[in-house]
């Protein structure tokens, strides 16, 4: 496939990430230029969605820091609006403010991870991520919420993450239009996050991981109740406080 097809393909990705979960969304206009759309091409060249890209991406001490955690009883689902090109493109599609979601095991979300694009031209699959590079872009924001998990259940989750560590992992591009995966290990960013709780037995969702996108952590999924009738499996939110210098953590189930 040549760059030229490659890039036109990376735009149309991005265009169609909207149709995740449904074919009807409601665009909005964000504030697109030139250079973000020329970004979002640029960078198709770094994605392999047939393949694994990279292997052993998170270091030791993040295994070390994620295994501390496991006391704390929460896992937490951090939503983010970054502002780069790619959100933007997805965002006028999709509707949404917050197109990326990552997973942390702690509350100071030392240990925060997803499937991203890479940070400062880095291997696009599975990586650490910070806060601060989250909302390094000027506008970004990010919302926190917090999901109830017994020790034995962040502990599934971590030997999920370090198999796909050691195995290797790729982003899936292609996936954005297929919701299909070539192998187990090539996803974006809201599929592993439901992979990932669902190895542990926390199915936000009645749908395959790859029908999931990010702000479906923030509605519910099919499997939203109201809190007066709450039962086991009930998810219910409040709404949050998307400040980078006050942050409200929020149960959901």
């Amino acid at each position: 496939m040549s760059r030229k097809i490659r890039a036109l393909f990376a735009l149309a990705a991005a265009l169609a990430a909207g149709s995740l979960v449904s074919a009807c969304v409601t665009a909005r206009q964000p504030d697109l230029s030139g250079k973000d759309i020329l970004a979002v091409l640029q960078d198709v060249k770094r994605h392999n969605s047939f393949a694994y890209l990279t292997r052993a991406s998170l270091p030791a001490s993040w295994f070390d820091a994620a295994r501390e955690s496991v006391r704390d009883p929460f896992v937490y689902i951090v939503l983010s609006d970054t502002k780069s090109g790619a959100s933007r493109i997805i965002g006028l599609f999709t509707g949404d403010r917050y197109n990326h979601v990552s997973l942390a095991f702690d509350a100071a979300l030392s240990t925060l991870v997803s499937y991203n694009g890479g940070v400062d031209g880095g291997t696009p699959g599975l990586n650490a991520e910070t806060t601060a590079a989250l909302t390094r872009l000027s506008g970004s924001s990010y919302r926190v919420y917090r999901l109830p998990a017994s020790a034995v259940q962040k502990e599934r989750m971590i030997r999920r993450i370090t198999a796909i560590n050691g195995e290797g992992s790729s982003y899936n591009l292609l996936g954005l239009i297929t919701r299909r995966s070539a192998l187990p290990n090539i996803m974006f960013c809201s599929q592993f996050v439901a992979a990932v709780l669902a190895e542990a037995g926390l199915d936000l969702f009645d749908r395959e991981s790859a029908c999931v996108r990010p702000m479906d952590f923030a509605r519910g999924g099919n499997r939203a109740r109201e809190p007066d009738g709450a039962a086991d499996g009930t998810i219910f939110f409040e709404q949050t406080i998307d400040s980078r210098s006050n942050i409200s953590y929020v149960i959901i189930r």
